[in-house]
């Protein structure tokens, strides 16, 4: 129950959706939803959306997020970045569309696999790949989104086990 509580927050915790303001949205033209849902695999192998008001550990859980242009003109270079909160494991390659960038600092980006610079206990910098659990942002940059248009991102994270 306790662990089941901490999956809560942090499936709140996860709902803190960062957008940077795109070029055209002085009227505020931008609005999102963000919806979860925990995916289970039926018996026949198909896929079923069920609430994700409840995650244990090994669960899978979708993250939807919608965005809409209620402007009149295009927005461009939106911006919109989905936060993974420790205790969850993004799952990879499952970001749609594919075309988002990854960081485990919130500040460097890249397509996967994730590097970082790091220095050897000789002195010498070289860079390893960044293991998936350690994954914590993914930004989407949607170039162009004309009035009334709305674009759909989604990814999947697994939540954690317990560590002992």
């Amino acid at each position: 129950m306790k662990f089941l509580l901490k999956s809560l927050a942090l499936l709140i915790a996860l709902s803190l959706l960062y957008v940077t303001p795109p070029a055209g949205a002085a009227d505020g033209g931008v609005t999102s939803t963000l919806k979860s849902s925990r995916i289970v695999r039926a018996g026949d192998g198909t896929e079923k959306h069920l609430p994700a008001e409840r995650a244990s550990a090994g669960d899978v859980v979708e993250y939807l997020l919608v965005y809409k242009n209620t402007s009149r003109g295009p927005i461009k270079n939106l911006l919109a970045t989905l936060p993974v909160p420790s205790g969850m494991t993004l799952v990879e390659k499952s970001a749609n569309p594919p075309t988002a960038t990854f960081s485990a600092d919130g500040k460097a980006y890249s397509e996967a696999p994730v590097h970082r610079k790091v220095t050897d206990a000789a002195g010498h910098p070289r860079r390893e790949m960044v293991p998936q659990a350690e994954i914590r942002f993914l930004r989407w940059m949607v170039t162009k989104l004309g009035p009334g248009e709305s674009c759909t991102l989604t990814a999947r994270v697994r939540v954690n086990g317990p560590t002992h």
